[in-house]
């Protein structure tokens, strides 16, 4: 029971950090429109943050 609920708290987090290293590999490694596309998987945890700082 207690790996699910590391599970549980662990896996936006880890969603956010692949996103982000998923971005930031693929813009060092491809040019063009690609570029468009990493500057969104980068900006995803940003809106994240943002969205869960201006809840209250």
């Amino acid at each position: 029971m207690k790996r699910n609920k590391t599970l549980a708290v662990w896996q936006y987090p880890f969603l956010l950090a692949l996103l982000t290293l998923i971005g930031l590999v693929w813009a060092l490694v491809e040019e063009g429109w690609v570029d468009y596309l990493c500057s969104f998987l980068l900006l995803i945890p940003i809106l994240v943050i943002l969205k869960n700082y201006y809840k209250k």
